[in-house]
């Protein structure tokens, strides 16, 4: 039969055929080294993001506990504080409790201090 052309050299028919049908399957197997080349990249960065997703869920877990450890810090500091403001506030009482008895306290000690001053003024 006839010969063909082909890169320069001749060919028959059936290689001709034979190279026309080649040419789709190694299209083929090119298409399907690119889909398994990107499968395994997207499985790989998929594997990536789940350590990063596991790395930032510990993240969390620890910041939790040091929030919920300083909200527990922070109720105990709240709790001394107010026993503190109840303790001044009773000792305030008390003072002015106190405060009101001394004034009565230092005028017994004046009157005591004018008597006294009669003995100094005597000639003996």
């Amino acid at each position: 039969m006839g010969s063909w052309m082909k890169d320069g050299r001749h060919t028959s028919q059936e290689e001709y055929q034979l190279s026309l049908n080649m040419a789709p399957q190694k299209l083929l197997d090119q298409q399907e080294d690119q889909m398994r080349i990107i499968v395994e990249r997207l499985m790989s960065m998929e594997q990536e993001f789940r350590h990063e997703q596991e790395i930032m869920r510990r993240e969390m877990h620890n910041k939790d506990a040091r929030i919920d450890a300083q909200a527990k810090k922070i109720a105990a500091l709240d709790s001394a504080n107010t026993q503190l403001i109840r303790t001044i506030a009773s000792l305030s009482s008390r003072s002015g409790e106190i405060k009101q008895e001394l004034p009565a306290d230092n005028n017994i000690d004046s009157c005591n201090a004018s008597d006294t001053s009669d003995y100094k003024s005597s000639s003996c």
